[in-house]
């Protein structure tokens, strides 16, 4: 197997599961948001406020990775811009005559 294949099937395996952890998280707390809770040391109340610890740091996180995933992104934008535009800028196009 390529080696770039198996990155990104690594990677889409690693994000399917991240979106199925946030997505099982959310969906356990709906489920379980009115259950009969037993009082102090609920287990139910435990793993509903872990989910919830999980889903707001996960949501953190990728907001963080988007963001700076796009300053590399413009960055880079930006880079090729400019190494575009110096590229279209020599002599002929400066209008400079050599002289012998």
């Amino acid at each position: 197997m390529d080696m770039k294949v198996l990155r990104k099937s690594i990677a889409l395996l690693l994000a399917a599961l991240i979106v199925s952890t946030v997505a099982l998280s959310f969906y356990y707390i709906s489920a379980e948001a009115f259950h009969d809770c037993e009082g102090e040391g609920c287990p139910v109340c435990a793993i509903v406020e872990l989910s919830r610890d999980l889903t707001r740091k996960s949501t953190s996180a990728i907001s963080m990775i988007a963001a700076i995933a796009a300053v590399f992104i413009s960055g880079a934008a930006l880079l090729q811009k400019r190494t575009i535009t110096r590229a279209a800028e020599n002599l002929i196009t400066m209008k400079i005559r050599l002289n012998d």
